[in-house]
């Protein structure tokens, strides 16, 4: 099964508006920002989910070498990079645990899950978004875009992810 991004937020086509639209950025909405990003067997992160929690406004990821912090941000753009690129799989990108490597390991699951949250308190949202998820323990509405993959050995050069 190839690695796909899977929205959950809309089926519908979305289009961006004309250069010289006189949109009228006052009357927005609230902002939406990332709320969580849950990571599993991507990287340095293992099988069992590392959730990274962010608050609205600016963010920083600190710790020791090592830590996750660009797995953490590779993760991030490897669901929304505009360079196609940088948006492909690869094998590096599977976690691979003690005694374990690309030779030794015949499938593997791996999720990058992240969820949205929007800074308003009123219950209308952008259009863009059909498929919003209601959080009942904060009455918010929420967006998850979620990436799911599997890699599988291949007898070929290039294994299946």
């Amino acid at each position: 099964m190839p690695a796909k991004n899977r929205f959950a937020s809309s089926n519908t086509p979305f289009t961006f508006p004309a250069k010289n639209s006189n949109i009228d950025f006052s009357k927005q909405r609230g902002a939406m920002y990332i709320e969580s990003i849950a990571i599993r067997n991507f990287r340095c992160f293992g099988n069992t989910p590392v959730s990274i929690l962010l608050k609205p406004g600016t963010n920083a990821f600190v710790g020791t070498n090592g830590a996750g912090k660009t797995a953490a941000l590779e993760a991030l753009k490897r669901l929304f990079s505009s360079n196609s690129t940088d948006r492909q799989i690869r094998r590096s990108d599977v976690h691979f645990g003690p005694g374990e490597d690309a030779l030794t390991l015949d499938r593997r699951e791996f999720v990058i899950d992240v969820l949205f949250g929007f800074e308003t308190a009123e219950t209308e949202v952008s259009p863009v978004f059909n498929d919003l998820f209601f959080n009942a323990a904060d009455h918010s509405m929420k967006v998850r875009i979620m990436l799911e993959g599997v890699y599988e050995k291949s007898e070929s050069i290039e294994d299946n992810i």
